[in-house]
């Protein structure tokens, strides 16, 4: 009887401490959501706010902070689609060089990446290291998916990368989606 008391009571502050973990971490996340205007000082959901929940591939709030900072206006609905593949490649595959209509598009999303690390980093929620986060934008497809808005078959895309077919299909779909958002975005 002792042994059930004491092991109900270490489960009872093992509970107590992952939800003292878990209020931290969602003060520390509703502080990235009001610094990027995304609630107001109540928590009321705002306009961008909504805007990030439409997201549903990807980091919706980088995707969105991107979108608002004008990221996307200057590029082709190709080079969107190049980019976002970034967002959306889980898989490990070999890595291919970056097309060169694509190498500053790139770099500038890399470079937002690490503000938007910054900004999470000062409200406190965890996000390891600044480089682990932006190597998680990991341009292994933007080739194929570039090359293959840009009319190439898919034959020819099956070989410019190790993937199987099905994840090439995904990562592109996934790709459309968020360019179709882009450009709407955009005015086009």
């Amino acid at each position: 009887a002792n042994l059930m008391s004491e092991a109900s009571d270490i489960k009872k502050k093992m509970g107590d401490s992952q939800l003292k973990a878990f209020k931290e971490e969602q003060k520390c996340r509703s502080r990235v959501l009001r610094k990027l205007n995304h609630i107001d000082l109540s928590g009321v959901v705002q306009v961008k706010g909504r805007a990030a929940c439409q997201i549903d591939t990807g980091d919706e709030l980088l995707i969105l902070e991107l979108m608002i900072d004008g990221y996307f206006n200057n590029l082709d609905e190709h080079q969107v689609l190049g980019v976002t593949s970034c967002f959306v490649l889980e898989e490990k595959t070999a890595f291919q060089q970056v097309p060169a209509e694509l190498v500053q598009p790139y770099a500038q999303l890399q470079e937002a990446a690490r503000r938007f690390w910054q900004v999470q980093e000062e409200c406190g929620v965890p996000c390891g290291e600044m480089e682990e986060y932006v190597e998680k934008l990991r341009p292994d497809l933007m080739t194929v998916v570039y090359a293959w808005s840009k009319g190439s078959s898919f034959n020819e895309i099956c070989h410019m990368t190790d993937l199987f077919e099905g994840s090439i299909i995904r990562v592109r779909n996934e790709s459309h989606g968020q360019c179709l958002v882009m450009i709407l975005a955009k005015g086009y």
